[in-house]
């Protein structure tokens, strides 16, 4: 594991996401994200872990970035719509 590549990280946590590791996996993204805070897609997949787990307030939050990244990342701007529809803001 190269300890200072945010790629790294983010594929473990891929591999922990696709075995249901979901704790391990927001761990490795959050160091993802700690390297490479401009991280689109990081971003995006901890926001679809925190909705996995229910979270929807911290899916926002991380599709919210992912969209500071990229405003015209389809993905986040669909996702999160859904979040706040959701959780009932427009």
């Amino acid at each position: 594991l190269e300890p200072d590549h945010a790629a790294t990280f983010y594929s473990r946590a891929f591999a922990y996401m696709s075995a249901g590791n979901y704790g391990s996996a927001i761990e490795d993204l959050d160091q993802a994200l700690r390297l490479d805070p401009n991280f689109r897609d990081a971003w995006f997949q901890r926001a679809n872990l925190h909705r996995a787990k229910g979270e929807l307030h911290k899916a926002i939050e991380d599709h919210t970035q992912a969209l500071r990244c990229e405003p015209t990342f389809r993905l986040s701007l669909r996702a999160r719509a859904e979040c706040l529809e959701i959780v009932g803001r427009p």
